[in-house]
């Protein structure tokens, strides 16, 4: 419940003060890796800022996260929005 309040507050702060937004969203995703929603609004927000490269970082730590905890990687529609802020596509691991 305190993890969906400090995403809750994260979405509220997100167009006054994007940098606490972001702060608060990396927060909820260390209290729950496993959350894409989380992953999705932490990626809509650094590429709307221009921070392709933290975008990146958050798509690849949900991919990793994802793979390892069920085996299927992220969601299509994570996996949809990736691809719409030009985020490399995913790729199952190597057996």
């Amino acid at each position: 419940r305190a993890v969906e309040t400090v995403a809750r507050l994260a979405e509220l702060l997100e167009p006054h003060d994007a940098d606490q937004a972001a702060r608060l969203f990396e927060r909820a995703l260390d209290a729950e890796p496993l959350a894409q929603a989380y992953s999705r609004r932490l990626m809509r927000l650094y590429a709307r800022r221009g921070e392709h490269a933290q975008a990146l970082r958050v798509w690849r730590r949900c991919c990793t996260l994802a793979a390892l905890a069920e085996g299927a990687g992220p969601s299509a529609e994570t996996r949809a929005l990736a691809q719409s802020l030009g985020l490399p596509d995913w790729r199952p691991p190597a057996a």
